[in-house]
């Protein structure tokens, strides 16, 4: 009877259902029974896939966006649910996120780093602030988590079901995340090179046929791009939006994002708001005369065009472009024509400690590549490319911290393999001559 309540108390479920309840609490205070920005573009979408298709035929085609969080939607939409049982499912989907980190943890660390860096996804109150909103974030925090799983029963338990589960979640995640796409690619070419260059590496073999099943995933949605665009692979419309904005060659300009108006809803609380719309219409409207003259993909064309004429025209101003791209991906920081908050210093606090244990950690990563765990550097190798290729074009936090259970799960590692911590002073102090 004891060793039943034992296990029980043991269980992952209950000792992290504090973390629900929380959850649930801050959905239950902070949520608004009506939509705005991107969630009324993944609820269309999810209406959308319910009346058999995802873009608008052309010339209209919208494809802002990947399916993959629309797909998930598609039940809370078909059944005409209340807006708040979304995010609800937010809570839960984070609740599980720790879970299944914590189960792949225990897979490699011990009970006690297990629990440790579990609770610091759980502890992460910059996630919070996405549970009230039809976003993906929270949802790409899950998938990421049940992914790490999934990766350390492939490579450690041999497990074929979970290699084929794998595939199955790193396609899915770039159907949410399109930059994955990009990132899967790059890796189908790395894996298959690491795979014909050691033959009876059957890790090599294994992470080829992970990555290959993710574009097997991703097909159907690409056929359909495909037949749209006559483009393969096509994900997304959006890069060349994105891209345009970091290739951007003005002073006091850092990369960031604004919209299709050019009155960014950023520029309202500060004093000089006119100022900075009127300074950011004289620098870009005559491009946004262009661009818009133009419909769909063609647009997307048109932002690609002028953004590689500004790079070429201004390479360093790129390059600092991408500098600060880094800032605003960790501490929310610089935008151009705005002024800070103290919120920012609640992003600085939390991120500043993540980022000094990720710099921290790379040391003995690199030093010691070779002997580290195959899902560790299979890990590390998506995070890297995917970090890569997101500094390129206009990012934001979101961008960065819902990579914390890759983070999490490489740094428990890490921790367990190189750093013995000792708070106790022993006995015989040198320099002491009191004894």
């Amino acid at each position: 009877m004891f060793q039943k309540k034992s296990t029980f108390l043991l269980n992952p479920y209950f000792i992290f259902l504090p973390f629900l309840l929380l959850f649930f609490f801050i959905v239950f205070r902070l949520h608004a029974d009506a939509m705005e920005g991107d969630e009324n573009r993944y609820y269309e979408f999810a209406q959308n896939l319910l009346n058999g298709f995802y873009s608008p035929p052309p010339p209209h085609i919208n494809l802002w966006s990947g399916p993959g969080y629309s797909i998930f939607l598609i039940p809370f939409v078909g059944l005409k649910l209340p807006l708040i049982t979304i995010t609800l499912a937010n809570a839960v989907l984070l609740y599980l996120a720790i879970i299944f980190l914590f189960k792949s943890l225990r897979k490699v660390v011990s009970f006690r780093h297990s629990l440790v860096f579990s609770c610091i996804l759980g502890f992460y109150y910059n996630l919070y602030k996405e549970l009230p909103y039809i976003i993906t974030e929270i949802f790409t925090v899950f998938l990421l988590s049940l992914l790490i799983y999934c990766i350390a029963c492939t490579f450690l338990d041999r497990s074929r079901k979970h290699l084929v589960a794998t595939g199955f979640l790193l396609g899915w995640l770039a159907l949410t995340k399109v930059i994955f796409g990009y990132v899967i690619l790059i890796m189908l070419a790395g894996t298959l090179l690491l795979w014909l260059l050691h033959r009876q590496n059957k890790n090599f073999r294994m992470g080829f046929m992970v990555v290959l099943m993710a574009l097997i995933t991703n097909l159907p949605y690409l056929a359909y791009t495909h037949h749209l665009t006559g483009r393969f692979p096509y994900w997304a419309n959006s890069g060349g939006m994105s891209l345009y904005w970091m290739s951007s060659p003005y002073e006091g300009e850092f990369g960031d994002w604004h919209d299709e108006t050019l009155v960014d809803v950023n520029f309202a609380p500060y004093q000089d708001s006119a100022y900075a719309v009127d300074l950011i219409k004289k620098h870009h409207q005559q491009d946004y005369n262009e661009v818009y003259s133009y419909t769909g993909i063609e647009q997307d064309d048109a932002f690609k065009r002028i953004a590689i004429r500004n790079i070429k025209a201004h390479p360093a101003k790129y390059i600092q472009n991408i500098v600060s791209n880094a800032g605003r991906l960790v501490f929310n920081y610089p935008y151009a024509y705005r002024y800070e908050t103290y919120h920012s210093l609640l992003r600085v606090v939390v991120n500043g400690i993540l980022l000094t244990m990720i710099l921290f950690f790379m040391i003995p990563t690199i030093l010691n590549w070779r002997r580290l765990l195959y899902p560790i550097q299979f890990l590390m190798a998506l995070v890297t490319f995917y970090m890569g290729a997101t500094v390129l074009v206009s990012a934001y936090p979101r961008q960065y911290y819902v990579m914390l259970p890759i983070f999490l799960f490489w740094m428990a590692y890490m921790a367990q393999q190189s750093i013995k911590l000792n708070f106790n002073f022993s006995k015989s102090v040198p320099g002491d001559k009191s004894h």
